[in-house]
């Protein structure tokens, strides 16, 4: 199965979310796409595990932010 993820923004959101956002955490079930996700952004944190799992949400809450959308 194939996953292609397209974000474009204006450049004013840009500048926005650059300014404003602290980190990122991705969550992905595959550990190939974790590989080529660090190497596509490298300041992201990654996780690999299942996104619906709810031990592993509530465990990223805890340590990165105390809340998830």
């Amino acid at each position: 199965m194939f996953r292609y993820w397209y974000v474009i923004l204006p450049v004013q959101q840009m500048d926005y979310y650059e300014k404003n956002i602290k980190s990122i955490t991705c969550v992905e079930y595959n550990s190939h796409f974790v590989e080529l996700g660090k190497k596509l952004l490298p300041k992201a944190n990654w996780v690999c595990g299942n996104a619906y799992d709810k031990n592993l949400l509530d465990d990223l809450v805890k340590k990165f932010t105390g809340s998830a959308i």
